[in-house]
């Protein structure tokens, strides 16, 4: 469809569904979505003059958007009732519009205050684009979300809409990719004290007060100009596309990128799927090494301990919230293009009662990002470490009025001007080496360093 077609037709259905409604008008999200060309989502979102943008794809490949701007916003600083924040979001998700959905996140730690670095993200922040490219499954969708309130006049709305449809890009171009060059890297802890931690952590094990605790870090990239973060998504999603791949770019600048290997779970209708992942090992350079290394991680005591005190956490909240549990007969592996994983997966039906706010306030976070017992890890991560983890390790996702999807905001980053801070963390339990946690961080975020090298093509 051209433009200028397109235009008349979102104005046409605009000005028939607004005149449609009762007067006066109810506050309502009003959706106009054609059905479009395949289209390089990342390409078309990269080509926006627009400041605040969104991206998100699931893991599946099932599922991708980019959005910009604002039709919608629900944000806030306190979370202590997951509830408020929920029926908040069903506001405008009410009508049963299949695919109009708030695209956001909330802390890792709800409960602690945000340092300087993480200020311009609330506690939660759920928005809804005015404009979107989406896919789901293979059929392409350009859509437009206009929120109408009371007060608006209907032909001051078409006027501005008309504004901003033809400031918006169509087509999607190549985007020629070329990264600043490195100039600095600051490890927060550096090695030394990362060491040191480690101690600290063992002396809790000798206790009896902790049986694992998930220790992150902060590594701060400095280059020699201003970084894309669509950039950054796209190289990130061709290096390692069996992720999740998400980018929240703020409207001055600030933005968090990540491409994380883990579901915190996917609700369709009353149907829940999640999964326990945790414990680390590379990926090997020929099939044979790969082979071994997966062996060596399905069979170490270390990694399967670690991994059970997060498979024990998500099983006890299915067992309480679900009927009809499935879940796998062992454990396997998940495999990233340089990480792989143990896996676990559990569905089930929720009982009539359990909503999205009972299942994060309730799974949220688990022993693979926090630790066990939760509480306490929780409590000494807030002491040990010297830096705030954000949205780092957090809830990050989508609503809608039937479904909803969480991954946890791992292998992560915020951009902010010619700085790149990367977040990444280990489970220590009794067995594990500081050098070996240090060395597993490290591929970790080893997905970020080689796609940052400087290089010049299209995408």
């Amino acid at each position: 469809m051209v433009k200028g077609k397109f235009i008349k037709h979102i104005i046409q259905e605009f000005r028939s569904i607004a005149e449609s409604l009762a007067d006066p008008i109810q506050e309502s999200i009003i959706r106009i979505q054609t059905e479009w060309e395949k289209t390089d989502i990342l390409n078309w979102l990269g080509g926006q003059n627009n400041s605040r943008k969104i991206y998100w794809s699931d893991r599946d490949k099932c599922c991708e958007v980019g959005g910009i701007g604002m039709a919608h916003r629900v944000s806030g600083e306190n979370i202590d009732d997951f509830s408020n924040l929920f029926n908040r979001l069903d506001g405008f998700l009410s009508n049963g519009e299949q695919h109009l959905k708030y695209y956001g996140g909330i802390r890792f730690n709800y409960k602690v205050d945000a340092d300087a670095l993480w200020h311009k993200f609330h506690t939660f922040d759920f928005i809804i684009p005015e404009y979107e490219l989406l896919r789901s499954k293979d059929k392409y969708y350009l859509a437009v979300n206009i929120h109408l309130k009371d007060s608006d006049k209907v032909e001051d709305k078409i006027a501005g809409l008309e504004r901003k449809l033809n400031a918006l890009s169509f087509y999607a171009h190549p985007m020629t990719i070329n990264f600043p060059e490195l100039d600095k890297r600051l490890d927060i802890p550096n090695r030394k004290e990362w060491s040191k931690r480690i101690d600290q952590v063992y002396s809790m094990f000798a206790s009896g007060e902790l049986d694992k605790i998930v220790l992150a870090r902060k590594s701060i990239l400095n280059f020699n100009s201003a970084l894309n973060p669509i950039h950054v998504v796209k190289r990130l999603k061709e290096s390692n596309p069996n992720a999740f791949h998400f980018c929240i770019q703020e409207d001055d600048g600030v933005s968090l990128i990540g491409a994380t290997p883990e579901r915190l779970y996917k609700r369709n209708q009353r149907q829940i799927f999640t999964e326990a992942i945790a414990g680390t090992r590379p990926r090997g350079k020929t099939a044979e090494r790969d082979s071994q290394l997966k062996k060596e991680l399905l069979s170490c005591e270390k990694d399967l301990r670690e991994h059970r005190y997060v498979v024990d956490k998500i099983k006890s909240v299915i067992a309480d919230t679900c009927t009809e549990i499935l879940s796998d007969k062992e454990v396997n592996i998940i495999e990233n293009a340089h990480v792989q994983h143990l896996c676990y997966k559990m569905q089930g039906k929720l009982k009539d009662n359990i909503t999205d706010a009972y299942l994060l306030r309730n799974i949220h976070p688990t022993p693979a990002v926090g630790g066990y017992p939760s509480d306490i890890a929780l409590n000494k991560i807030e002491k040990m470490e010297k830096f705030d983890r954000g949205w780092y390790a957090g809830p990050v996702g989508w609503v809608n009025h039937s479904a909803a999807e969480f991954a946890v905001a791992l292998r992560s980053g915020l951009i902010y001007g010619n700085k790149l801070a990367l977040f990444a963390g280990a489970g220590i339990v009794d067995g594990s080496k500081a050098d070996e946690e240090w060395d597993e961080i490290e591929n970790k975020i080893y997905n970020f360093m080689q796609i940052l090298k400087n290089h010049k093509n299209a995408g």
